[in-house]
């Protein structure tokens, strides 16, 4: 099993709460499911249940961070401030 590490500034509460980032991680989970089941997006996308789970949210930041603050500094190691470090497994 392959671990993924990476840092964010936000809890999983606050992306709980982020109406951002329940639709990017919708999104990015209907375009998985399109793509692992050979589907169009509609039909993927109809087939996620409310709420989306906390693995869709993490994801969502992780494309947040590595579209927006770019892929050289997102996640890097000895940042300043209160940075929480995530796991995925």
């Amino acid at each position: 099993m392959q671990t993924v590490q990476f840092q964010t500034n936000k809890s999983i509460e606050e992306l709980r709460k982020s109406s951002y980032h329940k639709q990017l991680g919708r999104n990015v989970c209907a375009a998985f499911i399109a793509q692992q089941q050979g589907t169009r997006l509609d039909t993927a996308y109809k087939k996620i249940e409310e709420p989306i789970g906390d693995l869709w949210l993490l994801m969502a930041e992780i494309i947040r961070q590595q579209c927006f603050e770019g892929a050289g500094t997102a996640g890097a190691s000895g940042e300043a401030g209160g940075t929480s470090i995530k796991t995925i497994q």
